[in-house]
C-alpha cells in the first residue's frame, strides 16, 4: 500500500465509529511472523495475525473462529 501500511490502516479504521466500520473484524496477514510483530498487530488493532505464507485451512479456520465469535478475540491460537 502506497505511503501506509497495514497497522496505520487498521489504526485509522479503529477511529471509525461504529456504524461507519470502526468495529469491523479484521486479520493482519503478514510476513513479518515475530511475537513482537503479532504484539504489534493486535495492538494496533486485528483481532488476529496470521502469517505468510499463509496455509488456506489455517486461515479459513480463523476467519470462521471470528466470525463464531462476533469478531472479537477468542483465546484461539494466532500466528
Amino acid at each position: 500500500m502506497p505511503g501506509e501500511d497495514g497497522l496505520s490502516l487498521i489504526r485509522r479504521v479503529r477511529m471509525l465509529p461504529f456504524d461507519r466500520g470502526g468495529l469491523v473484524p479484521a486479520i493482519a496477514l503478514s510476513a513479518y511472523a515475530g511475537a513482537e510483530d503479532r504484539r504489534k498487530a493486535l495492538l494496533a488493532g486485528f483481532q488476529r495475525h496470521v502469517s505468510k505464507p499463509v496455509d488456506p485451512p489455517h486461515l479459513l479456520t480463523a476467519i470462521a473462529a471470528m466470525i463464531r465469535n462476533g469478531g472479537g478475540r477468542d483465546g484461539e491460537r494466532q500466528d
